[in-house]
């Protein structure tokens, strides 16, 4: 599945039991502007994570969270960091991070680097797995534009025991004067937790968003999931959230997070049966992916909607 931030998208090299190591990133006009393979700092393949990791900033620089030396806490990861791509796809710069492994990244407003990420224990000889740190740390970091460390924030202390929260399909955005996150603490990560500071690093807000995934009891058939989260650069955070009555019959709806509720709203005129998946916002705009049988094999189809606030 592509990502989309600021006006491009982003599409993994596909790849057979590996993470991927290159990708291709097109511009808001959906133009090809380059494919590339990741390197690390030793010369080994950059191992990438999930696309909705990745970020742009409107200048169309990307940022690409990346370990190396092995992958997901497995093999010895030597270590961790964000890969800084030009506009024309060079790799002018590497923001090492170490045995915190991120896993995600966004640009802030004034062009500064957020991570979040999870701390892994140092290398233990012998042991064929990495192992997440048990004490103390923080689950975002942030970096200034020419990758120096300006601090750490968030501390893994005020999540729940279980999954690290950082560390199962990382999303961060940021809006014009806040970093946003969906975290899965607990036990489960079908549990999302929405997370928001402001730009110096403060605990702005956390709101608990329902399950990711829910299964009818009895035939473990999915009745509903949320498909793709966007944050507006006013603030707002969507969702898509796909509703099904039978295995052939399907809605799909934008819904908008009440925070006074911690609850969410349907976006006037979004309820459609089409299949379609939300990719992100573009200034206050969200953007779909149209994966509907009629665009089979015509490539990625965008649309752009300006959304109702609910009532």
């Amino acid at each position: 599945m592509p990502a989309f931030d600021k006006g491009y998208l982003f599409q993994h090299k596909p790849t057979a039991n590996y993470p991927a190591d290159g990708l291709s990133v097109f511009d808001p006009s959906g133009r090809l502007m380059y494919q590339v393979d990741i390197t690390a700092p030793d010369g080994s393949a950059g191992h990438l994570l999930v696309t909705s990791a990745d970020a742009a900033n409107a200048d169309g620089k990307v940022l690409l969270p990346i370990s190396y030396g092995g992958w997901g806490g497995n093999g010895h990861v030597k270590g961790g960091g964000v890969v800084v791509l030009s506009p024309e796809g060079k790799q002018v710069r590497f923001v090492a991070t170490g045995r915190f492994l991120p896993q995600a990244a966004c640009f802030g407003p004034d062009d500064s680097i957020w991570v979040m990420g999870t701390q892994y224990a140092p290398l233990r000889e012998g042991d064929s797995m990495d192992h997440v740190e048990r004490g103390y740390y923080n689950l975002v970091r942030k970096f200034s534009s020419d990758g120096k460390p300006l601090g750490s924030f968030l501390p893994r202390s005020l999540f729940p025991k279980g999954l690290s929260p950082a560390a199962s399909l990382g999303w961060m955005r940021a809006s014009k004067n806040r970093i946003g996150m969906m975290t899965r603490p607990g036990q489960s990560s079908n549990n999302p937790e929405w997370v928001e500071l402001d730009l110096d690093g403060n605990l702005v807000g956390r709101w608990k968003v329902g399950a990711a995934t829910e299964a009818d009891p009895d035939t473990h058939r999915i009745v509903y999931q949320l498909l793709g989260f966007a944050f507006t650069s006013d603030g707002q955070l969507y969702a898509q959230r796909k509703a099904c009555a039978t295995a052939a019959k399907c809605t799909n709806q934008a819904v908008m997070l009440d925070r006074e509720t911690s609850s969410w709203k349907p976006v006037e005129g979004t309820q459609t049966d089409q299949v379609r998946f939300l990719m992100g916002a573009d200034g206050n705009d969200l953007v779909f992916y149209d994966r509907s049988p009629d665009n089979a094999g015509g490539g990625v189809h965008l649309s752009w909607l300006r959304p109702a606030q609910p009532r």
